[in-house]
């Protein structure tokens, strides 16, 4: 018998309640990668008590984030709302992508996810989330040119065309039709290919930190793809490598928007929401490439220029 907390329950209650706003007899799907996980237990408990129909699927651990969830594509077809208390994440898989896309699943997708993190992040409301990145939306949403600097050394230049613009969506609320959210949430993104110059990895889960080794964790970039890296940033690019060359290849920008993440734990999830940090990604994401791997790293102190102006410098908004 699995024992969940009265402040874990509460919680999830929490989620369906207000950021997803279940309706009776909704299909909810509950997945999980993890045994013995009382954040699912607490979810799926939430789900029946609240009058939602409840179906649940347990996935192998043993796959990278966001690779390929062939046996989910049916019972996907069948459900109206999808949570995945994970280990790896299900956000990109293409089964997912479909779901949403064609049917307007809702998604709430929380790979990394402790207990601890759960609970406290029902403690940001997705309306201040939403205030956050709305205000960026004036400086941000007809983006052309970016620049970002670190004071580790990333230097990397890239632009967007009208085909991929920034998303402000990520604010924990999954109440909209085809919404998808990560909890804990907090950022802006954007998914892209191209790009040129150096990015230094500041943490990547707790195998890279640039700020504690010896050497830093480097990426060189041209034309989006790794060409050259430091031997401290080696795990990252075994890791990407794993699915192959495509892996190798930029996909996301993102900036940390949630002002109760303070600082990294190591936990990717958490890390990429850190108020005013920036976050880049490779592998594959939404249609502009198909990868079964897609794999964020978290960038301190970033000095962000949009079009010639500077929205961001060393990790303090400056608008």
């Amino acid at each position: 018998m699995i024992k969940v907390s009265k402040e874990l329950q509460n919680a999830a209650l929490l989620l369906i309640r207000r950021n997803i706003r279940m309706k009776k007899n909704e299909r909810v799907l509950v997945i999980t990668d993890r045994d013995d996980c009382p954040i699912f237990v607490s979810i799926c408990a939430a789900v029946s008590q609240l009058g939602g129909k409840l179906f649940v699927a347990h996935i192998t651990n043993k796959r990278e984030h966001s690779s390929p969830l062939p046996q989910l594509k049916d019972i996907l077809k069948k459900v109206d709302i999808v949570i995945a208390p994970t280990d790896k994440s299900i956000t990109h898989t293409k089964e997912v992508r479909e779901a949403r896309k064609k049917l307007g699943v809702r998604v709430v997708s929380m790979p990394g996810i402790t207990e601890k993190i759960f609970i406290d992040s029902m403690a940001t409301d997705p309306k201040k989330l939403e205030k956050i990145n709305s205000s960026l939306k004036p400086y941000l949403r007809n983006a052309k040119n970016i620049t970002v600097l670190s004071s580790s050394g990333t230097y990397f230049k890239f632009k967007l065309d009208k085909n991929f613009r920034f998303e402000f969506n990520d604010t924990g609320d999954c109440s909209r039709k085809g919404a998808i959210t990560n909890i804990p949430a907090g950022e802006v993104y954007c998914l892209f290919s191209g790009g040129e110059g150096d990015l230094v990895i500041d943490r990547w889960r707790n195998e890279i930190d640039s700020r504690k080794q010896d050497q830093k964790a480097i990426l060189r970039i041209k034309n989006g793809k790794i060409i050259d890296f430091t031997e401290a940033a080696s795990p990252y690019v075994k890791n990407q490598l794993s699915a192959g060359e495509c892996g190798l290849r930029i996909v996301e920008f993102g900036i940390g928007t949630n002002p109760n993440h303070k600082k990294p734990i190591g936990i990717v999830l958490y890390d990429e929401k850190v108020y005013g940090t920036i976050h880049f990604a490779f592998g594959g994401g939404g249609e502009i490439r198909k990868c079964n791997i897609h794999e964020d790293f978290v960038v301190l102190e970033p000095t962000i220029v949009v079009d010639g102006k500077e929205i961001m410098k060393r990790g303090k908004f400056m608008i």
